[in-house]
């Protein structure tokens, strides 16, 4: 049976620790993913909990709160403002796995049954995007979007016809489409089969890597609204 000397005994155990000490740190860091919370809940500030841990208090109707987390199962509790922390009434819960580099936007929505909706934006695609979201509590809608075109110099916007979806968007739709970089874009929302227009959202002007999220939330006509989410796509 082979033993070892005790100074060479000590001689090895300095080396493993050398070693383990060598580890990069970001080898030791848990993965995370990127989550925005939107309030869509119209004249209501909430408190946000995840895990039991609250993250933003008393935000307002229409507004969100960007934050990044440990990669893991989450249990977000949305609560209706109140000085407490995680207490008083409760207006939604939902549990969701926040994978490694997960892009997502989580709306609390005032609607029965489905109170929270998570949409990913992981797989947009590559280049200057626009992600369309609909969770909102009116019953069938349509979105439309006109978009300009930029030119060199001082001359003024091209605009381009816009392009009109026929199709009635549920609570919960969501689609994507591809925009030049030199485009400019404004977004507007209608009850489906009607001409008055409920929502309209500001211009937004693409660049290279820039993906826009419109979000329509709201519970009638009159509070209807477009909160936007912005995000810089990634190239491999």
């Amino acid at each position: 049976m082979l033993r070892l000397k005790a100074p060479l005994l000590g001689i090895i155990a300095v080396a493993l620790l050398a070693t383990t000490l060598a580890v990069p740190a970001a080898a030791q860091v848990t993965e995370t993913g990127r989550v925005v919370f939107v309030n869509g809940i119209p004249g209501t500030r909430i408190d946000i909990c995840v895990n039991g841990r609250e993250i933003r208090s008393g935000l307002p109707y229409g507004r969100q709160k960007a934050k990044r987390l440990f990669a893991a199962q989450k249990l977000i509790t949305i609560f209706k403002k109140d000085p407490r922390r995680c207490r008083g009434r409760l207006l939604a819960r939902k549990r969701f796995d926040l994978l490694p580099d997960a892009e997502l936007t989580v709306v609390a929505t005032r609607g029965r049954p489905d109170r929270i909706r998570i949409f990913s934006s992981t797989d947009l695609v590559a280049g200057p995007s626009a992600a369309f979201r609909y969770a909102g509590d009116m019953g069938p809608v349509s979105l439309k979007f006109d978009m300009w075109l930029k030119v060199i110099g001082d001359e003024p916007l091209v605009p381009v016809n816009p392009v009109a979806n026929g199709v009635a968007w549920a609570k919960g739709s969501y689609s994507s489409a591809p925009f030049p970089e030199n485009a400019v874009v404004r977004v507007k929302a209608r009850r489906y089969g009607r001409t008055r227009v409920i929502a309209v959202s500001p211009k937004v002007e693409y660049d290279f890597g820039r993906c826009v999220e419109w979000i329509l939330v709201g519970t009638r006509g009159t509070n209807a609204r477009f909160v936007l989410v912005y995000r810089n796509v990634h190239f491999v």
